[in-house]
C-alpha cells in the first residue's frame, strides 16, 4: 500500500501485474480490483476493515524496453491504466510488529478479539486472517483505537447452520500460515509445522510480551 498523495488518512492499494492475476483469478486486473473492492466493502461495512473511499485508475509507467521497441515504429509505448483501491489509512502496527517487538498487550489482545467478533455478527470468514495483516490503530473517522484487518485476502464460504459462536470459535482457530523465524507469525508449534491457530498465536505472543 502506499500513501495517498493528495487525500489526508488515505492509502492506496495496487492489485496484482495483469500476467498474476489472469494467473491467479482467471480475469484481468480490473477483476481482481473489483473483487478486492467488494471484499474490502463487506470488511468496512462489518467495522472489521478501514473504510473504503473508492475505486480509482493509476497510469502505468512503461519499462524500458517498452519504451525501445514501440520507438522504432515512432509509436507512443502507452500502458493500459492500472485500477487501485483506495482506502482509509490505520495509524499504527501490525500484530506480527508488536508481538516481535514484545509489546503486543491484553487491551491489544481484546481488540483483536473484538474483530473478531465483528466478522462472526456480519458472517465472514477472510481467508488472509494473520497477524501481519491486522493492524491495531486509529483512522481519521475513528479516533478510537481498533483491530482492523487491512487485507482478507478473500471471503471464505460460511455454512448457513453455522451460528454466530461456532463461526467466532472457528475464526480464533482457522489455520494461519507462519514462519520460522521470531515474530507474529513465528512457528510456535515447532519446525515441522507450517499452520497455527490465529488465536494460539496471539496467546503465544501475549506469553512472549509477559516473558514469560
Amino acid at each position: 500500500m502506499y500513501e495517498h498523495p493528495r487525500l489526508k488518512g488515505a492509502v492506496i492499494k495496487m492489485v496484482a501485474l495483469s500476467a498474476a492475476a489472469a494467473f491467479a483469478f482467471g480475469g484481468s486486473d480490473l477483476k481482481v480490483a473489483m473483487q478486492d473492492y467488494q471484499v474490502g466493502k463487506a470488511m468496512a461495512e462489518a467495522g472489521a476493515g478501514p473504510k473504503l473511499l473508492g475505486l480509482v485508475s493509476i497510469p502505468g509507467e512503461p519499462s524500458a524496453l517498452r519504451r525501445w521497441v514501440w520507438g522504432l515504429f515512432g509509436k507512443d509505448p502507452a500502458v493500459p491504466e492500472r485500477p487501485a483501491v483506495v482506502k482509509e489509512r490505520v495509524f499504527g502496527e501490525t500484530v506480527e510488529d508488536l508481538i516481535d517487538s514484545r509489546r503486543f498487550s491484553q487491551r491489544d489482545y481484546v481488540l483483536v478479539q473484538d474483530m473478531l467478533g465483528r466478522l462472526a455478527d456480519a458472517r465472514l470468514r477472510p481467508w488472509d486472517l494473520r497477524t501481519a495483516n491486522v493492524m491495531i490503530g486509529t483512522t481519521e473517522s475513528d479516533p478510537e483505537p481498533k483491530a482492523y484487518l487491512v487485507d482478507a485476502g478473500w471471503l471464505k464460504s460460511v455454512d448457513k447452520a453455522e451460528t454466530r459462536e461456532e463461526l467466532f470459535e472457528s475464526l480464533k482457530n482457522q489455520s494461519t500460515v507462519v514462519f520460522e523465524f521470531g515474530g507474529g507469525s513465528a512457528n510456535w508449534g515447532g519446525p515441522e509445522r507450517g499452520l497455527d491457530p490465529f488465536d494460539h498465536i496471539l496467546q503465544q505472543g501475549l506469553l512472549k510480551s509477559r516473558g514469560s
